[in-house]
């Protein structure tokens, strides 16, 4: 039992910090600089997002660190215990297990797809011609959604992580 919650923790934790730490660069530094470099950016946006493999890696982060929290959460809860979670550790690791994984609802239901139809649009206006003043507006309306939906779950993941990492000092 020891060696499997030892193995489930690392994992937990790896994936984690690889998930938080892509998603706060992605949002701090990579997407203003996209931003800021105008048609360029959007150029590379689209091959970092379309062509790499950082989705899919960063998807499967999420969803180490969401299925090896929920392992963890019931073992250390003892079933979720009331008396556990109504504590200052379990409520802290309660509200950042539930900050985590509206984190990664927010990622698989709103950016990935949002994502994906954004290197669609891309590759089809990369076909030639003039893109219409229609084409345009949907990129810009689907890039502004991708950017509130990667702010909400980075937030939230700093939220996670905030509440995880401060979870055992907290005693009542």
């Amino acid at each position: 039992m020891e060696a499997t919650t030892i193995g489930l923790r690392l994992l937990h934790i790896g994936s984690g910090v690889f998930w938080a730490g892509a998603a706060m660069m992605l949002v701090a530094f990579v997407e203003p600089t996209v931003r800021r470099m105008g048609p360029e950016g959007g150029r590379f946006m689209q091959r970092l997002m379309g062509d790499s493999r950082l989705p899919a890696t960063m998807g499967l982060a999420a969803a180490l660190t969401v299925l090896s929290g929920l392992a963890l959460y019931w073992s250390v809860s003892g079933g979720a215990s009331a008396d556990w979670v109504r504590s200052g550790h379990g409520l802290a690791v309660t509200l950042g297990g539930a900050a985590g994984v509206v984190a990664f609802l927010v990622g698989l239901l709103v950016n990935k797809p949002t994502a994906a139809r954004l290197v669609a649009l891309a590759r089809q206006l990369g076909g030639g011609g003039t893109p219409s003043a229609d084409s345009l507006a949907t990129v810009a309306r689907l890039q502004q959604r991708l950017r509130r939906g990667s702010l909400h779950a980075t937030l939230l993941l700093v939220v996670s992580v905030a509440a995880m990492a401060s979870a055992r000092f907290l005693h009542w």
